[in-house]
């Protein structure tokens, strides 16, 4: 059975990218609750705030100043961690023109 647990912050903190090639987005989660978000390879990096909240399974995240790349994030994000495969999931980064939230599945760098 392939375990899914809602991570720790010990397990955010670093530089993951998105496995998908699609965008290629990369998301760094530092000590001080700040992630940086760099949603394709072209477009400029954003700062948001974090907190993790796993009663909700979710991540509170929350823009920092004028979005660089035009979107704002105020709110929660279901996120989860596949251990068996090291991968970090977030649901609703990007918009979607249905009613289903995004999925972005990142891996760790280094990793």
């Amino acid at each position: 059975d392939d375990l899914t647990n809602f991570p720790n912050k010990d397990l955010l903190v670093g530089s993951w990218v998105e496995k998908s090639p699609t965008y290629g987005a990369t998301v760094t989660f530092s000590e001080d609750n700040v992630m940086t978000f760099l949603p394709d390879r072209t477009a400029p990096i954003d700062s948001l705030s974090y907190k993790l909240d796993p009663s909700r399974n979710s991540i509170f995240l929350s823009t920092i100043g004028k979005p660089l790349s035009g979107s704002y994030y105020k709110g929660y994000y279901k996120i989860s961690f596949k251990e068996t495969e090291n991968e970090l999931t977030i649901w609703g980064l990007y918009g979607s023109i249905t009613n289903a939230a995004s999925q972005s599945v990142f891996v760790k760098k280094g990793k």
